[in-house]
Order: C-alpha cells, then structure tokens, then sequence
C-alpha cells in the first residue's frame, strides 16, 4: 500500500503546486492592475500659489511641494511659506507709506499751486480797483478832454494798461475805461470804471 499512498501524495503535492502556479499570475495581475489604475490616481498634483508643483496622497492625505532640493514634506515648507508671507507683509506695508507719502507730496503741491492761483486771481482783480482809485489819486494832476496830446493825457492819467493799434487810430485802457486818439489827439473816451480824470 505504501505505493499507493505514494501516488496519493504525489497527486496532492502536485494539486499544491497548481495551486500555487495559478496563484502567480493573479498576484502578478494584481501588481500591473494596481500600477496601470490605481498608482496613477493616489497622487493628486496641484500647483500652490500658482508657483510651486505640490503632490498630495488620496490616501494619507500628506503633502510634497517640489522645490530646488526635491520634494519636501509640508511642515518644511510651512515655515518657508510663513517667512515668505512675513515678508510679502512687509514690502506691502512699505508700499502703503510710500503711497501716502507720494499722495501727502502730491497734495502739498496742489495746495501751493492753489495758493498761487488764489494770489494772482487777487492781485488781477486787485488792478482793476486800483484804476478805480485812479481817478482820486491823480485828480490833482488835471483833467483832458477832446483834442488833447497823448502826453497830456499820459501826464494825467499815467501809463495805460493796455493800448490797442488801428491805423491812425489808437486806443488806451485804464481797466474797463479807455481813450480813443486818432492821429495824436483825443478824438473819444468810454468812462465805464469811472477813472478818467475828464473835463
């Protein structure tokens, strides 16, 4: 009987051994399946800041952002990150005083212009009053009429603030008021400011 134990037991070890054989190709199976389709979806690679390749685990959940030194671990990179923003708060910051300096520059020169505008919009008006005034000042000096010289008129009244060329016609002005000559003598007046000092 010991021989047919013995093919007994060959007839097992051999069913063993299909066993394992048929076992290979479904573990070997396993490992393609598991790099053609699972592998290539653990990893989740994203960009941070729109900068830097980070490479997340769907499983664990850990984090690698590549840098220059490869790929390093978030709690490496948090402080990196953290100095980087300190820092970015910092130009920020310095970016606002330079705003407000530039915007307080600014300002300053706007009010001065304002300043200047304000003093010769015065001093403008101010002439015309002035040759309101004329008149009083200069009513000791005489008084013309038609037919008068320019140096008469000059004489009394003073230098004109304007003077006007027509041909043989000339016009003097003393604010609003004018002389009109023509040929060298007084041929009209306009006393609209009131000033010519008039016969």
């Amino acid at each position: 009987m010991e021989p047919v134990n013995q093919i007994k037991n060959e007839r097992k070890k051999i069913r063993i051994n299909w066993r394992m054989v048929s076992i290979y190709p479904l573990v070997l199976a396993s490992i393609v399946l598991f790099g053609l389709f699972i592998y290539p979806t653990m990893y989740k690679y994203d960009k941070l800041d729109q900068k830097y390749p980070v490479m997340i685990n769907r499983l664990t959940g850990e984090a690698k952002i590549l840098t220059r030194d490869g790929w390093q671990s978030t709690p490496k990179i948090d402080s990196a990150l953290g100095k980087m923003e300190q820092y970015k708060g910092e130009i920020s910051l310095e970016i606002d005083k330079q705003e407000e300096e530039i915007t307080q520059n600014v300002m300053t020169a706007v009010e001065k212009q304002l300043d200047e505008i304000k003093i010769q919009s015065a001093s403008v008006n101010q002439s015309p009053s002035e040759s309101e005034f004329a008149g009083v000042r200069n009513r000791d000096r005489g008084t013309f009429g038609k037919g008068d010289s320019m140096d008469a008129v000059e004489k009394i009244m003073g230098t004109a603030d304007t003077v006007n060329y027509a041909g043989p016609f000339e016009r003097w002005f003393y604010g609003n008021s004018s002389v009109s000559f023509k040929d060298g003598k007084v041929n009209g007046w306009n006393n609209s400011d009131g000033n010519l000092s008039l016969k």
